[in-house]
């Protein structure tokens, strides 16, 4: 079991690493989808079929990216579905509860050995356990509810089709007597779509993360630093939620 934890601690945070590279490309990609300056300088005109070849090709690239850290199980393939398999495991999931809650004993200057201060930092401990254990068990149910609402969801399944049928491989079907490529219109996407799942993927993990590693991330951060990027390629203002 320690091993098993010490490789999905070693999944979560290449998960994570996934994801940041999908935040990357959506981050380039959004200005191309509603920046009506970016549109205007750069799709339109002798640059219009470039344009459109650059936003379609990192459009398909984050649905095959959302598609595979979400449902992939493949063993070398870290993903969310695989995750929650793991996470399912009372025994494995109690083991890492137990990490979760383990206290770390302040510094008390001097005091260490007094039978008062023992006492009292004991009842610290005990206290800080029962609560870091609540704590664990209430992000659980979280992830859980999330995770059930974003693999059941129109966008997302939509999303794994695109990545199932056009991005990763090209699927063609005899339609009327005639071989046709997969219809993307079809599905009825909207382009905010992936940037709800995106949102959406980020709070699961998010939740990984924190129940796995008893780590967060700083995403505000992440979110400057790419709107700087973006605002500097592009040549606009930066993007303000």
């Amino acid at each position: 079991m320690p091993t098993e934890i010490k490789k999905l601690q070693a999944h979560a945070e290449h998960l994570l690493d996934g994801f940041i590279t999908l935040r990357q490309r959506y981050a380039m990609l959004r200005p191309m989808l509603h920046d009506k300056d970016v549109v205007k300088n750069k799709g339109s005109k002798k640059q219009y079929r470039g344009f459109i070849i650059i936003r379609n090709t990192l459009f398909l690239s984050c649905c095959q990216a959302i598609a595979n850290l979400s449902f992939d199980k493949q063993n070398k393939c870290p993903s969310i579905i695989q995750t929650m398999a793991l996470l399912e495991n009372n025994i494995f999931r109690n083991m890492l509860k137990e990490k979760y809650s383990a206290w770390t004993t302040p510094v008390i200057g001097g005091h260490e050995h007094d039978p008062e201060v023992i006492k009292f930092l004991k009842h610290m401990e005990e206290d800080e356990k029962i609560e870091r254990r609540a704590e664990f068990d209430k992000y659980y149910q979280e992830l859980l509810a999330l995770w059930a609402s974003f693999s059941a969801s129109k966008s997302t399944q939509s999303l794994g089709k695109i990545r199932n049928k056009v991005a990763a491989h090209t699927d063609i079907s005899l339609i009327d007597g005639e071989f046709k490529l997969f219809d993307v219109s079809s599905l009825n996407l909207k382009w905010d779509d992936i940037k709800e799942t995106i949102s959406d993927m980020q709070k699961i993990i998010d939740l990984i993360n924190l129940l796995v590693r008893n780590s967060g991330y700083d995403w505000e951060s992440l979110d400057k630093i790419l709107n700087r990027t973006v605002a500097d390629y592009w040549d606009i203002s930066p993007i303000i939620e």
